[in-house]
């Protein structure tokens, strides 16, 4: 494994899975180090659960883009879920903590594109990324309130199927994920927020949340930066949506379609226009909206979890701000595409930008970049998956200078 080989982690993982003692055949195992000798286990007894998930990736733009160059990148998650009534007696707490470490390089500096090639490509660091605590409540539970370090895009702007991509655009809309000064609370700095969830009807659902209008700190990327400011202002959105859930697949639904929209209390400077100094205009209104869907196309007689999903989702932005002003992204997902690989999830995604007139009146650039992702995820192991990726970028960055790209790229994804 050569992307094993070049990571910091590696000893790290040759400590854990040669000095644990374990029963279980390592090709069986759910996690690489195992149980740990029941400890996992006993963990999750008395309320706590913990994961960790190394992600390491390797990528050469082979044509176009800016430079024809190989890069290797790489990061770690760790996170614990405390259950607040097993551990303390409040019944429907929970606390969550989630430290990440980033490392290596970004694809996207070779190819020169907007949507970002790859969801993981981030500043060299580690910190502490979420820590929030939420407390469920209501007859049956189903409502819930959540303060803390919080990452909105684990909830908002989320299409279960178009998480197997690689593209960071199929995880959260670039209309939204350009937003603010530091960008929203997402991947890889977080703000501090409340979020209120609570449920419309059966299948129906209601989220409202506000975080700091500004993640981290814009001018140190390094480590966890928590700061409140007077002028950052806030960030506020809502979700309406509608899930229908299968019982037998809780990783796809039958169907779900939500409608979403965002936007910040504090002003933003214009990309055109000037006051009589030569500043530009500070205005209101850094706003967006977005409408996502899922539909499970169909699903396999013997096994509910394999078959074809089908997603899109449409989103806008105020281009007198924003660069983006629209996007567009559609894709399908099939699981269990090949005979024996029930597990295998095979895919092909388009996703689309286009720039709002003020941008490209500003720097000269064209109105769209558009990317194509073809993908493959092979489980190979219970705790090991390798995916070989493909992505096609026409007109990277925008920039007419630019000759359209192929970039090639392999992650290999393992539970520990």
């Amino acid at each position: 494994m050569r992307l094993l080989a070049k990571s910091r982690y590696l000893p790290l993982l040759l400590v854990l899975t040669g000095g644990v003692a374990q029963a279980e055949d390592i090709r069986q195992r759910e996690y690489l180090t195992g149980d740990w000798s029941g400890t996992r286990e006993q963990w999750e007894e008395q309320g706590v659960e913990f994961e960790a998930i190394y992600t390491a990736e390797a990528w050469r733009n082979a044509r176009g883009g800016i430079k024809q160059a190989n890069v290797f990148l790489d990061n770690l998650d760790v996170t614990f879920t405390l259950d607040a009534e097993k551990l303390f007696g409040w019944n429907g707490g929970t606390f969550f903590l989630y430290f990440l470490r980033t490392h290596g390089g970004s694809p996207s500096e070779n190819v020169g594109d907007t949507q970002a090639i790859s969801n993981i490509d981030a500043p060299d660091t580690a910190k502490l990324y979420e820590a929030w605590y939420e407390q469920r409540f209501g007859a049956e539970g189903n409502s819930s309130v959540l303060f803390g370090l919080y990452d909105l895009n684990s909830e908002f702007d989320v299409i279960p199927s178009a998480g197997l991509f690689i593209l960071s655009s199929h995880g959260i809309g670039p209309d939204f994920s350009q937003s603010g000064k530091n960008g929203p609370s997402i991947f890889p700095a977080t703000a501090l927020g409340l979020r209120l969830s609570t449920p419309l009807s059966k299948q129906g659902y209601l989220m409202a949340g506000v975080w700091d209008g500004v993640a981290g700190d814009p001018d140190d990327p390094h480590g966890t930066q928590v700061i409140i400011d007077t002028h950052d202002g806030l960030l506020m959105s809502l979700e309406a949506g509608l899930i229908i859930e299968n019982e037998n697949d809780d990783e796809r639904p039958d169907a779900k379609l939500a409608l979403g929209h965002w936007r910040y209390s504090s002003e933003f400077p214009d990309l055109l226009d000037t006051d009589g100094l030569g500043n530009p205009v500070e205005r209101k209104g850094n706003r967006g909206y977005y409408v996502l869907g899922e539909y499970a196309v169909s699903r396999e007689a013997g096994d509910s979890k394999q078959g074809l999903s089908l997603f899109g989702r449409i989103g806008t932005a105020n281009d007198d701000i924003n660069p983006i002003a629209r996007y567009q992204g559609l894709g399908l997902v099939y699981t269990g595409a090949l005979p024996g690989r029930d597990a295998d999830r095979l895919g092909l995604a388009i996703g689309r930008i286009e720039n709002g007139e003020d941008y490209r009146r500003a720097l000269g650039l064209d109105a769209r970049e558009t990317h194509m992702e073809f993908t493959y995820r092979a489980q190979i192991l219970p705790w090991l998956a390798v995916q070989p990726d493909i992505q096609y970028v026409v007109n990277p960055g925008t920039d007419s200078a630019l000759e359209n790209a192929l970039v090639l790229g392999v992650r290999i994804e393992a539970a520990l």
